[in-house]
């Protein structure tokens, strides 16, 4: 596979459920799931017919597990699902609980997604700065190897290994060490 293909490709081809999910074609009804994302990450059901046949784009209908009979969920077109029976979580993924690696692993394809140059991969430095930020803002339990590991599965070519290793690591301390002096004032902060 193309280094300029990194992201949901190449997350998918290395077990990413997040990213199978988001490339997956859509579900029969009558398909059994978990759910992958959002507040009710884990949760499992079955896709039902639209009754009304009004939905939005993407829209299904779901009977979610452990529920009344008749209550339906509404599943949108932005909630990850996979059928059932599902794949083990890759070894390489961190251990963190669906709802929160469904949100690292946007971010991560996100990350991927900006450094696809014209012809190779590129480390776009914001975007990295913006990941390191949603690690630090969710207080992921996260090391930079388990870093490396998640990128280097979603497409990030291995020799920007020890850089972003080298960044992370330094990015973290600073974090640790800003937020250790207090939060910021936003009453000496100027508001254009």
């Amino acid at each position: 596979m193309d280094e300029k293909q990194a992201g949901i490709e190449f997350g998918a081809s290395s077990g990413c459920p997040f990213c199978r999910a988001a490339s997956h074609a859509r579900l029969a009804t009558g398909t059994r799931f978990r759910l992958l994302s959002g507040h009710f990450a884990g949760q499992t059901g079955v896709l039902v017919p639209n009754g009304d046949g009004v939905s939005l784009r993407g829209e299904r209908l779901a009977r979610v597990d452990g529920e009344p009979a008749g209550q339906l969920f509404r599943k949108l077109a932005s909630d990850l699902i996979e059928p059932i029976p599902a794949q083990d979580m890759p070894t390489w993924y961190p251990p963190l609980k669906l709802r929160f690696a469904a949100d690292l692993d946007s971010e991560v394809v996100a990350f991927c997604k900006a450094g696809r140059g014209r012809t190779r991969w590129v480390l776009e430095w914001e975007a990295f700065i913006d990941l390191i930020g949603f690690v630090w803002s969710r207080r992921l339990p996260l090391e930079p190897n388990q870093l490396w590991a998640l990128l280097s599965a979603h497409g990030v070519p291995h020799h920007h290994r020890k850089t972003i290793i080298d960044f992370y690591t330094r990015g973290r301390r600073l974090l640790i060490r800003a937020a250790g002096k207090g939060r910021m004032r936003r009453d000496v902060m100027r508001i254009k």
